[in-house]
């Protein structure tokens, strides 16, 4: 087994090891989680370059369609999972995975392809594998991925959550043109520090970027408005309102009340408000307006 490096996301170790002597081809966007000063292992990610039959005790538990397609799907074999994971564009299968808990251990099986140079290469983590290995993490630890929006203002941490369209992306570049720093426009990790703090991190994405991370003090959930509005969320409905955003699959109860537990002592910490928005620079003097110092 050939160690290939270790990824860094939020805060955890993921080790790379390949049983292939074939290079490996991630996206450009993982280029800056990569350290070479990492000495532990937190989470094992093993790479295979051919594909494995699917077990005739496999149970399916979960499938992730879009529209007719099917992105993924989820079975159960003794104490681990298996995962079928199908190309978001041709829908062919492009990789089988493993992954024990108890060993925190994943094998991912992907067939080997040829790119525009003539290179034979394996990608295991291309989309949605990466993305489903951080869910599987979000399980398991005090974080939890959300779609949002996140900006580090000199310090405080602010992001805005919600689907497509509600101008996450517009809030994120208003505040950068100020001068705060984006730390991702569009998903993020929200993790629970020992201390009762709580952190957010970007993601790897298909684009480059640096690993970020700052302190998150701040929840909005912005929704298009012709004069700004805030309304501060308590309660049940802050809890179901930013759970609404947050990445989840829905099969698995032990997973649904732990994700629940995350949030709450999320919110504990960090006020929620629904705001609603027009998009000019002076909604940032607004919202730190109304803010709790």
């Amino acid at each position: 087994m050939n160690f290939i490096g270790r990824i860094k996301l939020a805060d955890f170790n993921f080790g790379l090891f390949s049983k292939s002597a074939l290079p490996i081809l991630l996206e450009e966007g993982f280029e800056h989680f990569f350290h070479e000063n990492l000495t532990t292992n937190d989470r094992f990610i093993n790479i295979h370059d051919f594909l494995i039959d699917l077990p005739s005790l496999a149970k399916l538990i979960y499938e992730a369609k879009q529209e007719n397609n099917v992105l993924w799907k989820v079975y159960e074999v003794d104490d681990a999972i298996i995962m079928e994971v199908f190309n978001p564009i041709t829908f062919e299968i492009q990789q089988r995975a493993t992954y024990s808990s108890k060993k925190k251990t994943w094998d991912i099986y992907c067939l080997p392809f040829t790119t525009g140079e003539n290179e034979t290469v394996i990608n295991p983590l291309a989309y949605p594998m990466a993305p489903l290995v951080w869910y599987y993490l979000s399980t398991e630890e005090d974080i939890i991925m959300i779609h949002a929006s996140g900006i580090d203002d000199h310090g405080i941490g602010r992001i805005f959550s919600g689907f497509s369209g509600v101008g996450k992306s517009t809030l994120a570049t208003i505040w950068n043109k100020q001068g705060s720093q984006i730390i991702n426009d569009d998903r993020l990790i929200l993790r629970v520090m020992g201390n009762g703090d709580v952190m957010m991190y970007n993601t790897p994405m298909p684009y480059s970027d640096s690993s970020k991370a700052t302190s998150l003090n701040y929840i909005y959930l912005p929704f298009h408005s012709k004069e700004n509005s805030f309304k501060a969320l308590s309660g049940a409905q802050r809890l179901a309102k930013t759970l609404a955003f947050c990445i989840q699959h829905g099969y698995n109860e032990k997973a649904i009340l732990h994700h629940i537990n995350v949030m709450e002592r999320i919110i504990n910490k960090c006020p929620v408000a629904s705001l609603g928005v027009y998009p000019d620079p002076e909604i940032c003097g607004f919202i730190r307006s109304h803010e709790i110092q």
